[in-house]
């Protein structure tokens, strides 16, 4: 049922080799040791062993965002709340702390049991590496195959094979409270301490300050579990690293891939972590014969990306040769689709074939590799620009143009060719035998094409990438018609072939603020905001089954890690853009927030958000009631094409006061304000 191999959330600690894997019934395994711990109460006048793996927990984060795991949960008269988390033990390691609290809820006297059972570890990797032998060690540890690694005071064992049970009698008062502490080093090596002196509640604020602390971009926002899913998302990438590699998931992704990294360290810049993103930058060099052609243009945009919103010209210049190499790799890529067999194809001048989007069967030639590349040859030409070297922005603004040209022709091509309306995901003509969704030439579906798309947009529209915008609007209100259709239009993104809601929702959320359809972007982040796989984080992939209206919702279980790095990113990159986004020279704000964050008496409030411009801190505040909204603004160098504001809804704007003089009246959603914009009033 609720199991940690059916649902898991993650302790860690920043950019350490190791997590701690925890189950929705408080099981926790700390890698990389071959064991978990797991949890169980007998209430001695009932006879009855109750296993929080059979019942229904409430598991959530501590504070809603801290990546400390609370699960509680209660059956009859016992009660019983777990504290699960990872702290920092001075300079010698890192330690997974537990505190496990029984509650009698009964009126009178009871007697307890409280079984902690060391078992194997459902989750290892390496199946051999099994419980070989358990046996004591000091201070009232367990050893675990020789290495202490389980501590706890107090308790009686029982030991079987390669399975230990750890018991504590309690006899409860009526409200009785009991807490048990256990304690388990991090890491291959022995952490040397003293469990005596561990604090626990020591820890726990030591630990909530640190988190606290590490993410210079300040949130506060009307819904709360926005907010939240920002910061876990970020602890979760950060917990995710493995020294400078920022890796997809914490279990079976050990590795980078700059396919999957690109969003990561993205997300990263855009909270203000610069120098985790810039420790991490340094493995962004795209190699020759990497099959994931969409890493090509990608690690030139982060490249870049990491320069706009860091301000820092020394690092462009020492990272300019990187672009440049990897812009003359598109090139030289493109020369042989300039063949005269190929001339009057839909591949001419296109990238060749790859699999970047892994789902296909075969290669392709993708139109995601080739908006990629489309983005990756822009940077290079702002980033030539920025320091101010002439001839290589001219010589890549006509290797642009020559890519923008061959992309508009191919899809013109292809549309033609199949007589279509809408972008598929590929150039290429699939054999009628080889579709794997119907006859109406989607192959894998909507989701699959609307993410082949989604680059073009973003990063694309920051970068002033020129798209065939009638073309997109088409294509994406197709796309969500018959995707959406598949969950009831709810906001979940569903992929018909496999069978699965993946992760990338709030990519796919993404294009729709820039297409005019923030009603279905707002509907997608909420979906996923309902649907987190574990507290704050959310799996790769997640499994599906049909409802009785006939519609696909969530089934149990997993595909992939949880939480997922990618995932994470797209999340904190959406929930950014919603609220803070650049465009055209100027920066547009909310332009998909949700109208409920503007009720009287609401705020939204950003401290030190990183931008193309410099940090960014402003306090929105509703006074519906009174008839204004003032938005405050502080910005040491603001966009020269200043700000654009959207407030949803329809109510109109009778009139607007910047720095206190009132200009014309505007209507919701687009009114623009000059650069030395410091308090806009709208009065309504």
């Amino acid at each position: 049922m609720n199991n940690i191999e059916n649902s898991r959330g993650l302790a860690g600690w920043t950019a350490y080799p190791w997590n701690t894997f925890i189950g929705r019934d408080g099981s926790f395994a700390p890698e990389p040791y071959p064991f978990e711990l797991k949890f169980s109460v007998l209430d001695r006048k009932s006879g009855k062993i109750h296993d929080p793996l059979k019942l229904n927990t409430d598991w959530s984060l501590h504070k809603g965002r801290f990546p400390v795991n609370i699960i509680r949960w209660q059956a009859g008269a016992c009660a019983v709340e777990e504290t699960i988390f990872t702290a920092k033990h001075k300079e010698n390691g890192v330690l997974n702390l537990a505190r496990v609290t029984v509650v009698n809820k009964d009126k009178n006297r009871r007697k307890f049991v409280l079984f902690v059972n060391v078992a194997p570890n459902p989750l290892l990797r390496f199946k051999s590496a099994g419980i070989d032998k358990i046996e004591p060690g000091r201070e009232g540890s367990l050893k675990v195959n020789g290495a202490e690694c389980v501590y706890i005071k107090g308790a009686k064992y029982r030991f079987d094979k390669n399975k230990a049970v750890i018991s504590f009698g309690m006899d409860m008062k009526a409200g009785e409270e009991k807490p048990v502490y256990i304690c388990s080093p991090s890491g291959e090596a022995s952490v040397k301490f003293s469990f005596a002196k561990v604090d626990f509640e020591k820890k726990l604020i030591e630990t909530e300050k640190y988190w606290d602390n590490i993410i210079p971009l300040k949130l506060n926002l009307p819904d709360k579990r926005y907010t939240d899913a920002f910061y876990s998302s970020l602890y979760y990438l950060l917990i995710m690293m493995k020294g400078s590699e920022v890796c997809p998931g914490p279990l079976n992704y050990k590795s980078f891939y700059i396919h999957d990294a690109v969003e990561m360290v993205n997300a990263l810049d855009a909270a203000g972590l610069v120098g985790f993103a810039e420790k991490a930058l340094e493995n962004f060099h795209y190699r020759r014969g990497d099959g994931y052609l969409d890493g090509l243009g990608g690690s030139m945009f982060a490249l870049f990306e990491h320069f706009r919103l860091s301000g820092d010209v020394k690092y462009l210049k020492d990272v300019y040769p990187r672009i440049i190499k990897s812009a003359e790799l598109i090139k030289s890529k493109r020369e042989a689709q300039f063949s005269p067999e190929l001339k009057h194809s839909p591949f001419c001048g296109l990238l060749h074939t790859s699999v970047s989007q892994d789902n296909f069967g075969s290669h392709a030639h993708l139109y995601l590799d080739n908006w990629w590349a489309l983005v990756g040859l822009r940077c290079a030409v702002l980033a030539a620009e920025a320091l101010k070297k002439k001839k290589d922005a001219l010589r890549f603004e006509k290797e642009y143009v020559s890519l923008e040209k061959s992309i508009n022709d191919s899809l013109k091509k292809v549309l033609k060719r199949e007589k279509i309306s809408y972008m598929p995901a590929f150039a290429d003509c699939w054999p009628a035998g080889e579709r794997k969704v119907d006859h109406e030439h989607r192959i894998l579906g909507d989701t699959q094409m609307a993410w082949a798309h989604r680059p073009a947009l973003f990063p694309g529209r920051s970068l002033g990438v020129r798209i065939p915008e009638a073309l997109f609007r088409t294509s994406y209100n197709k796309y969500w018609k018959k995707a959406g259709a598949f969950s009831s239009y709810d906001g979940g993104w569903f992929v018909e072939y496999e069978k699965v809601f993946w992760g990338y929702n709030f990519l796919l959320a993404h294009p729709m603020m820039y297409l005019g359809m923030e009603d279905i972007a707002l509907k997608n982040i909420e979906w996923g905001i309902k649907n987190q796989s574990c507290p704050g984080g959310w799996m790769e992939a997640m499994p599906a089954k049909k409802n009785k209206k006939g519609k696909w919702e969530i089934a149990d279980g997993i595909i992939g890690d949880v939480p997922h790095g990618w995932s994470a990113a797209f999340y904190i990159l959406l929930l950014r853009n919603m609220i803070i986004r650049e465009e055209a020279g100027r920066i547009v704000l909310f332009s998909a927030a949700p109208e409920s964050w503007f009720e009287d008496g609401k705020y939204i409030k950003i401290k030190d958000a990183p931008t193309h411009f410099g940090k960014i801190s402003f306090r929105c505040g509703s006074f519906m009631e009174e008839g204004f909204i003032r938005l405050e603004i502080e910005m040491k160098a603001p966009p020269p094409g200043g700000f654009k504001i959207r407030l949803p809804g329809n109510k109109k704007i009778k009139y607007v006061k910047i720095n206190g003089r009132k200009t014309a009246p505007a209507r919701a959603g687009a009114y623009s304000a000059p650069p030395g914009s410091k308090e806009i009033i709208f009065g309504f």
